[in-house]
């Protein structure tokens, strides 16, 4: 598992209850991962999950029905459009 750095802004962070890792929709990355996993005894960081820092972890989590990949490009077109930091 990779350490509890931010997705969207790589800010290193304490997760709680405003800040954590989310899961999303599952890919096909995702299944051969959990099939590792089981039947070989793999370790890793699952690719259909992100760390979130308090300042995305909210907006994250409204977009957990996304893949991972659409949820950081909807978090991050979201910000452009709207002139905010990221």
């Amino acid at each position: 598992m990779r350490p509890p750095i931010c997705e969207i802004c790589d800010s290193e962070f304490l997760f709680d209850h405003s800040s954590g890792l989310l899961y999303f929709k599952v890919t096909p990355e995702g299944r051969e991962f959990d099939r590792r996993v089981r039947e070989e005894g793999i370790t890793g960081h699952p690719p259909d999950a992100g760390w979130f820092c308090e300042e995305h972890y909210e907006k994250a989590v409204k977009l957990t029905h996304l893949t991972l990949s659409e949820a950081l490009k909807t978090i991050r077109e979201q910000a452009e459009k709207g002139n905010k930091r990221i």
